[in-house]
């Protein structure tokens, strides 16, 4: 499969996740109760996926393929993305702290693990529009002429990438999608 192609695949499943992780958080919002073990499949997903796979794929294949066609891994683009890459491990590191508080959970507890999931959920949404609008395109068109490190580079991901265990993460998303539908309106 395209690199491209298999990174908006992902980024689609991750937009839906944060979609229907907001919509968890809102639900125990509102007064129901946080379900901690339906919470660390959410946690088990954004990071065995988002941060794993996904940020893995990016960071091994890519990033490095974009710095064999002239791009700074230090500066610019690839160090922003790299950057955001650190704040989203930082924001999960928040989820599994808000979740990680001493039971029973008051009021202000219940508010903490919502407000990091939205937080989380914004920021990763934000973040992969930068990387479609943004990094993709110039990535294709700069990456056209380098189609044989690009394959291996992508070749060599693969190769490991069992270790990330990247089905059964696509069908824990799967599920969380299904269990959480958004009450937004479908385009």
């Amino acid at each position: 499969m395209d690199l491209f192609a298999r990174l908006e695949e992902e980024h689609a499943l991750i937009e839906a996740v944060t979609i229907a992780l907001d919509e968890f958080a809102q639900s125990f919002e509102e007064g129901g109760t946080v379900n901690l073990h339906e919470l660390i499949r959410f946690f088990t997903f954004l990071r065995g996926y988002a941060d794993g796979l996904h940020h893995g794929r990016e960071e091994a294949v890519l990033l490095p393929t974009l710095a064999l066609a002239g791009f700074s891994l230090e500066s610019g683009p690839l160090a922003h993305i790299r950057d955001q890459h650190a704040e989203e491990g930082r924001l999960l590191l928040d989820i599994a702290k808000a979740a990680c508080a001493q039971e029973p959970w008051a009021h202000p507890q219940i508010l903490r693990v919502a407000t990091v999931a939205h937080a989380f959920a914004d920021f990763e949404r934000t973040h992969m529009a930068k990387e479609r609008e943004l990094l993709f395109p110039v990535a294709r068109k700069e990456l056209a002429g380098h189609a044989k490190a690009l394959a291996s580079a992508v070749d060599r991901f693969e190769s490991r990438a069992y270790r990330f265990g990247a089905g059964w993460l696509e069908q824990l998303g799967r599920e969380l999608v299904a269990g959480h539908p958004s009450r937004r309106a479908r385009v």
